[in-house]
């Protein structure tokens, strides 16, 4: 039972705390904007990252402006889902694709076994054709050996997602065209995730994102990992180029105080430890969707060109979906397993188990204790 005498005590004693630590903050943040405001862009191109060492993510400026926006993109409101008509007139000569995946595992009886479900999301607006997919991948531990049986569960599941993924974007390809598209990624697009892994599998996981994108950029295709990030790559440049103290804030609470909702900031540079190992050239650059609401948009060097498209692409698919892109928000959708489905595919499966002859009380679970085995990402 909660001692809420104590609760209320812990609650005010926190609060008063964070308050004031948000107050200084605030502060910083202010001071922190007008060095923003006055940096000089030439000066920063030829800024070397390098001798500053790999452990941090540094996003080096790479453009003229640091503040960029596109003419008559915010027609009505950015933040009433109900009003948005106006972000869809403006999309109609685009075609956009998101995939997501959910995966479902346990390792701890046998067989090993991971259920994967693949959601894409497909809109020609130009057309006004549209696909929606939900596409199931089950593999068994044979498959995982396949790959490699040296390797982790984690780094053998983020490869067959990765290899799967582009499996289904080939077959929308055959069926449809991957050609003039934005392909939407969440955060498995992004290398950053891995920076605390060994090099080994950060090599592996990489090599697979690295291709992916070739391929795609091959077929006339626009691969772009959006997220939402608490990054301070921004933030980390900054502190080497003007020589400052550790400065306790990220790269979105700056952005967004400088731009108004369709801005982005100017293109960066990624330099962190997973793209030097791959000798991926990515780049990056923050829009400002509504107030508290900055995605980071990454893409490949080769898509640098294109920048303004995909600023003009995700800013309207975000406010068509009330703050996040409705096409990665309906790929997620396809491809989350709920549980009523978890527990119809763990009983599939315990039934097809004890038909082959093998039963998982051999194994000293209990029914509790199997259900709980099971995992979701």
């Amino acid at each position: 039972m909660l001692d809420l005498n104590k609760c209320i005590n812990l609650i005010n004693a926190s609060l008063t705390d964070y308050n004031k630590k948000l107050q200084e903050e605030n502060k910083q943040l202010k001071e922190f904007i007008k060095i923003v405001n006055n940096l000089d862009l030439d000066l920063c191109k030829n800024f070397n990252p390098d001798k500053f060492g790999q452990n941090l993510e540094i996003l080096q400026p790479f453009e003229n402006s640091l503040i960029n926006s596109i003419d008559d993109l915010v027609q009505g409101p950015v933040d009433d889902i109900k009003e948005n008509k106006w972000a869809y007139e403006k999309l109609k000569s685009f075609k956009t694709i998101a995939i997501d995946t959910s995966e479902m595992f346990t390792t701890h009886y046998f067989p090993v076994f991971i259920l994967m479900n693949i959601g894409l999301f497909y809109y020609d607006y130009k057309n006004n054709d549209y696909i929606e997919y939900s596409i199931p991948k089950f593999f068994t531990k044979y498959h995982f050996d396949e790959i490699d049986d040296d390797r982790s569960i984690p780094l053998r599941i983020s490869i067959l997602r990765l290899e799967n993924e582009l499996l289904v974007l080939e077959q929308i390809d055959n069926e449809k065209s991957l050609e003039e598209s934005y392909i939407m990624f969440d955060e498995s697009f992004s290398s950053n995730y891995l920076k605390s892994s060994n090099k080994d599998i950060i090599r592996a996981i990489m090599e697979k994102i690295k291709h992916n994108i070739g391929y795609l950029i091959k077929k006339n295709a626009k691969p772009i990992g959006i997220i939402y990030s608490l990054s301070r790559g921004f933030v980390n440049f900054l502190k080497f180029f003007y020589n400052m103290e550790q400065i306790q804030l990220n790269d979105k609470q700056i952005f967004n105080e400088i731009l108004l909702p369709g801005e982005r900031s100017c293109i960066f540079k990624v330099h962190n430890l997973t793209t030097k190992i791959a000798d991926l050239n990515m780049y990056a650059f923050y829009l400002k969707i509504s107030d508290n609401n900055v995605l980071r948009i990454e893409f490949e060097e080769r898509l640098k060109d294109k920048v303004n498209e995909i600023q003009h692409v995700v800013f309207l698919q975000s406010i068509m979906g009330g703050g996040y892109p409705i096409c990665m928000q309906r790929a997620h959708e396809l491809a989350y397993i709920n549980e009523k489905e978890r527990e119809f595919i763990f009983e599939l499966i315990e039934e097809k188990l004890i038909k082959e002859g093998i039963k998982l009380s051999q194994f000293g679970f209990t029914k509790k204790q199997e259900r709980k085995l099971i995992k979701i990402i």
